[in-house]
């Protein structure tokens, strides 16, 4: 059911990010997945720290197109929970 899949990928991204905490893609990614099923704070945080990331990243990579995406996508996700929990 959807309940069982949602808790799966959050499980799934939850290991993702033990084993890779650098990795601005999987906090993107539960970020959005927190905000599907509406934890707009834990959406929030991910999307903050994908944000702290990335820019570290863009401005250390040669080739920084990949953290640059997430980057913007962490801008929109972190509107949205921005929007969701009041502090626009």
């Amino acid at each position: 059911d959807r309940a069982a899949k949602l808790a799966e990928r959050l499980r799934l991204l939850d290991q993702a990010i033990y084993k890779h905490p650098e990795a601005p893609t999987n906090y993107v990614l539960r970020g959005e997945l927190y905000l599907k099923i509406g934890d707009y704070d834990a959406a929030y945080t991910d999307f903050v720290q994908a944000l702290d990331q990335a820019a570290q990243q863009v401005e250390s990579a040669e080739w920084g197109l990949v953290a640059q995406a997430m980057q913007d996508r962490a801008l929109v996700g972190k509107r949205a929970a921005e929007k969701r929990l009041g502090r626009t």
